[in-house]
């Protein structure tokens, strides 16, 4: 899944309806392309800690400077695969 711009509050109603939608078919794998999104918020990290209970393995790849040191900080790299 490929994701850009920006995750915050104005538009997490809409990214979390198409990540629903992985729900059923419950991967056990999911690799985020994250190399364009350039902010996300808190309602962006619940939303990706959602996502790790649900899934053995999520991984975020190309995550810029700032996304990266923000999950960083949040300790989530302990669930969060970063490449």
């Amino acid at each position: 899944m490929h994701l850009s711009g920006e995750i915050d509050y104005s538009n997490i109603d809409d990214i979390r309806a198409v990540v629903d939608t992985l729900a059923p078919s419950q991967p056990a794998r999911l690799v985020l392309d994250v190399g364009a999104l350039r902010f996300m918020d808190s309602v962006g990290l619940a939303l990706l800690v959602h996502l790790a209970h649900q899934i053995d393995d999520v991984e975020l790849r190309g995550a810029s400077a700032a996304i990266r040191r923000l999950i960083e900080i949040t300790g989530l790299e302990q669930v969060l695969r970063l490449v």
